[in-house]
């Protein structure tokens, strides 16, 4: 058994603020939708059904929109697009989920030198997702917060947490 976590649903939050999770940008059903920062809220779509489909392999499906996390045109390079696509189980949509202490790093199949990147070290909403050269910064790691989208509340600040974030 090569699973390195639970099959559940997700939310993907960056380890570079506790305040911004991986989104589908305008909440799009589309497929070929781009992934990026947002604030956390009560949205289907910032919550992923993670499942383990073998090999030491996952897909990500945006509970939203049904669409799979998909390295864009299956490319190996710096700065490749990470979207939401329709399910075709090809090697840009099947990702290992590499334990790095209480973070996890997501590499695709597609590109195995690479990792799931927030751009530039973005600390703010809107800030694309994508893929680069493995490096394990802190922009390549990320936390699995577990739950049911209504056991999350908002703080005083309107920010929302899950009543159960563990990895």
């Amino acid at each position: 058994n090569n699973k390195t976590i639970g099959d559940g649903i997700y939310m993907i939050q960056s380890r570079g603020t506790e305040t911004l999770v991986v989104d589908v940008a305008n909440h799009s059903n589309s497929s070929g939708a781009n992934l990026q920062l947002a604030y956390k809220e009560n949205s289907k779509h910032q919550f992923y059904e993670i499942k383990h489909v073998g090999g030491g392999y996952y897909t990500i499906k945006n509970s939203g929109s049904g669409k799979y996390m998909d390295v864009l045109n299956g490319a190996a390079a710096n700065q490749t697009n990470v979207q939401q696509k329709d399910y075709n189980g090809n090697s840009a949509q099947k990702w290992q989920i590499l334990r790095l202490g209480d973070s996890v790093c997501f590499v695709p199949q597609c590109a195995t030198a690479y990792c799931l990147d927030i751009q530039n070290s973005g600390t703010t909403a809107g800030t694309n997702v994508q893929i680069y050269e493995a490096n394990l910064k802190t922009s390549q790691k990320f936390k699995l917060l577990s739950g049911k989208m209504n056991e999350i509340f908002s703080d005083v600040n309107g920010h929302v947490t899950l009543v159960d974030d563990k990895v």
